[in-house]
């Protein structure tokens, strides 16, 4: 008996040898597919973090099952990425010499970092990041329980990608003593783009390079698509990633919250450390966005659109207006209508584009930039027609042509409608193909007049129109040479005027201009090149894109005051 105990014992003991290195290949093989799937499922946010540096955190978002740019930007995943870092400064006893610095928790600016600390007394915090045979950025940080504060959260911008940044905090009480805490970061490589930096090149002008960062949109040089902060040096100092199309602006409320464009149909609000709040989203609706919009002080916002039905019924694009009421959940109307507006205008434009990228659509008026006056007006661009429109709302809430800037010969066959445009007092040609229009007012002006300045791109394609030649009406630098033009607008006298020109790289489609700080912001879009320029229009720097691109749709300058920055 006791020698078959033995005999089953040893026959046990050898089937437990042999099924060991099975169990260990089933257990290894069951954990890499548990880690492939884990992989599979943060690749994107591994893509977008980084913890390489000085204590610098991550958040796990393996739970969320984010793999695209439209589902960060999605307010439900915002939420609870927040319950997420709430949750971790909670646990955090963070103090200024041992601050939580979280990677891009929102996942909203590459390079961004999210840190907060409490300190014993109230101080304020400015900072600097050194990068290696790179330029030094610095600047201080903007605190919403006011300047001096005890409480701190802040989204850091300016590191460079993919690079050790040694960052240096300062702390400075109301006394003037300052205490400092410094740590590295090498944030992730950009989501868009390979390169760092745009290439420089100085002017002629010993004018001074306004205090700010170049919001860069609308670069079309790959499927991803991204708006970037850029310093005065060219260096990439943020990425806000976006859906499709561009941003076409950044505007803010006054509670310190930013809006900008994520595709032909979303907007989003996001506040000054990145976390998504809102997306206005016309997916559902008849609309697409395009080109412009503008936020107004009731909270509405007014943007350029496509009808999608009349795009399908006729091939009809962009030439309405719609409004999106922020405060009545987000309803959407139509405020504008061009076909209705401009009868006489669609029974003569009948061709279809052929240039753009409405190419083989009607096209008739190209709505590319709005603007609102003081007294709630709407003036409007239309490349198609080189013409600058003014509208007036009625008593009904509707809008109708008050009149229009631009040259007389092109409205002279369009039925009664050239009786609209104002008298041109100089001799100078007027704009072709303009964008960017901007609405300018000044004390020293008279009720009724009002400045107008923008990007004339002085082309003369007109694809609607087979029948009229642009080229014949244009002067010699037409095609060669784009502008900036500045307008003095006299409605008492129904008269226009030129103040300011002077000649920018040649760009015949999209483009911006914009008066910042007593300097000239140019972007000319189709040579992907943008410039700051002083008041007199004397290059000071310019700034070109070091890789093959289609073009940077606009270049704006914004300080970001009261946002990120104090």
């Amino acid at each position: 008996m006791k020698k078959l105990n033995k005999r089953y014992l040893w026959y046990g003991l050898v089937m437990v040898i042999l099924l060991i290195p099975a169990f260990i290949y089933l257990t290894k093989s069951e954990s890499s597919t548990q880690q492939i799937a884990q992989t599979t499922q943060t690749n994107y946010t591994q893509q977008l973090v980084s913890t390489k540096g000085d204590n610098i955190q991550a958040l796990d978002y393996s739970d969320l099952n984010i793999d695209s740019v439209n589902q960060i930007y999605n307010v439900a995943t915002q939420e609870k990425i927040q319950n997420k870092l709430l949750q971790l400064t909670e646990s955090t006893q963070a103090s200024f010499s041992q601050p939580l610095i979280v990677s891009n928790p929102y996942l909203t600016n590459t390079t961004g970092l999210y840190i907060a600390f409490f300190t014993d007394e109230p101080v304020k915090i400015s900072y600097e990041i050194k990068t290696d045979n790179l330029s030094t950025y610095e600047n201080e940080l903007y605190n919403s329980n006011g300047e001096y504060s005890t409480t701190h959260q802040y989204q850091l911008i300016g590191s460079i990608a993919n690079q050790d940044n040694l960052i240096t905090l300062y702390a400075t009480n109301q006394s003037g003593e300052q205490s400092t805490y410094q740590f590295h970061y090498t944030p992730p490589k950009l989501a868009t783009i390979d390169q760092i930096s745009y290439e420089t090149t100085d002017g002629q002008s010993t004018g001074e390079l306004s205090d700010g960062l170049y919001a860069v949109i609308g670069n079309k040089a790959d499927d991803s698509r991204a708006t970037y902060l850029v310093d005065n040096d060219g260096y990439i100092r943020a990425e806000i990633p976006i859906i499709n199309y561009n941003s076409m602006r950044l505007t803010f409320n006054n509670q310190q919250e930013m809006y900008f464009a994520l595709s032909t149909t979303k907007i989003a609000k996001v506040n000054r450390l990145g976390q998504v709040l809102q997306v206005i989203d016309l997916s559902e609706t008849d609309y697409l966005l395009h080109h412009d919009y503008i936020l107004t002080d009731d909270n509405q916002i007014i943007a350029l659109a496509t009808s999608k039905s009349a795009k399908k019924a006729e091939g009809l694009v962009e030439d309405r207006i719609i409004k999106i009421d922020l405060n009545n959940n987000q309803q959407v109307s139509e405020i504008a209508n061009f076909k209705e507006l401009l009868p006489d205008l669609y029974n003569v434009a009948t061709d279809l584009e052929e240039h753009s990228n409405n190419k083989g659509l009607w096209d008739p008026v190209h709505l590319n930039s709005i603007q609102q006056t003081e007294d709630g007006q709407l003036i409007i661009s239309s490349r198609e027609t080189s013409t600058i429109i003014k509208l007036k709302r009625n008593e009904q809430e509707n809008y109708n042509v008050e009149y229009l800037i631009g040259d007389t010969n092109i409205w002279k066959q369009i039925g009664d409608t050239g009786e609209l445009l104002l008298e041109k007092v100089g001799n100078f040609t007027s704009q072709f193909g303009q964008h960017s229009i901007t609405y300018e007012t000044s004390d020293q002006l008279a009720d009724g007049q009002y400045y107008l300045y923008f990007f004339n791109n002085n082309s003369t394609i007109m694809d609607s129109r087979s029948d009229f030649s642009l080229a014949k009406i244009a002067d010699k630098t037409a095609g060669k040479q784009s502008k900036y033009m500045k307008y003095l607008v006299d409605e008492n006298t129904k008269t226009y005027q030129l103040v300011q020109s002077f000649d920018v790289p040649y760009s015949a489609y999209v483009s911006s201009v914009q008066q910042f700080n007593n300097n000239i912001i140019v972007d000319s879009g189709q040579q992907s090149v943008f410039a700051e320029y002083d008041a007199n229009g004397s290059l000071i720097r310019s700034f070109g894109h070091p890789v093959a691109t289609q073009y940077l749709y606009r270049v704006f300058k914004y300080d970001f005051k009261q946002f990120y920055f104090n």
